[in-house]
């Protein structure tokens, strides 16, 4: 079951924190260097009350500004994933389709829920289409526009990239947490951006 938006950002704390437990364990010398209870007590004291205000209010707007943007976010990757399941990416070159639509969706489901087949057909799938593309937009061999994609270089989209490319293409470390805090979501959004990146070549968009 995917975690709400809440539990994705409590989660994403907690596990600061617990870095920064870590941290302090294995370096002692750093939690000596920290400064005591009293310490911040004082040196709060100095402090002008208007900077206060304003340092507080800065870091308020910072915090909901933050949460709009993951919340955009996840609502776009949400919104891209719908459009797919309505338009498949064989829509993007229909002579290539060699699959029904309601055979990509099961392949989907599998892969959003961490079935290895199904991701891996989901993969093919799309590694396939996006060489075609690739070949029909450069005029290269479909063989060599293959390579292109396994390399990455169809692609200016990290993500897409790392989705279809090989072991030697990874994801951001952003990516990565994400896959660990809300797997189902972010297996989605993977599927969904390497989908817009394989549309936007075959729109003509230029890697």
């Amino acid at each position: 079951m995917a975690l709400s938006r809440w539990q994705q950002v409590v989660g994403g704390l907690v596990v600061a924190a617990l870095a920064g437990t870590v941290v302090l364990v294995a370096r002692p010398e750093l939690a000596a260097a920290l400064p005591t209870g009293s310490e911040l007590v004082e040196a709060a004291a100095t402090l002008d009350p208007t900077t206060v205000g304003v340092g507080a209010a800065v870091a308020l707007g910072a915090l909901l500004a933050l949460l709009v943007a993951f919340t955009r976010s996840a609502a776009t990757d949400d919104d891209r994933f719908d459009r797919l399941r309505e338009r498949p990416p064989e829509a993007v070159t229909a002579d290539e389709a060699t699959r029904t639509g309601s055979g990509f969706d099961e392949d989907l489901d599998r892969a959003e829920r961490g079935v290895e087949r199904g991701i891996e057909a989901t993969r093919d799938r799309l590694a396939e289409l996006a060489a075609r593309v690739h070949a029909a937009e450069t005029g290269d061999p479909v063989p060599a526009a293959r390579e292109a994609v396994t390399a990455g270089a169809w692609t200016d989209d990290r993500t897409a990239a790392a989705f279809l490319g090989g072991p030697e293409l990874t994801y951001s470390v952003v990516a990565r947490l994400r896959l660990w805090l809300d797997p189902e979501t972010e297996r989605r959004r993977r599927v969904a951006a390497t989908v817009a990146a394989v549309r936007e070549r075959a729109d003509g968009g230029a890697p």
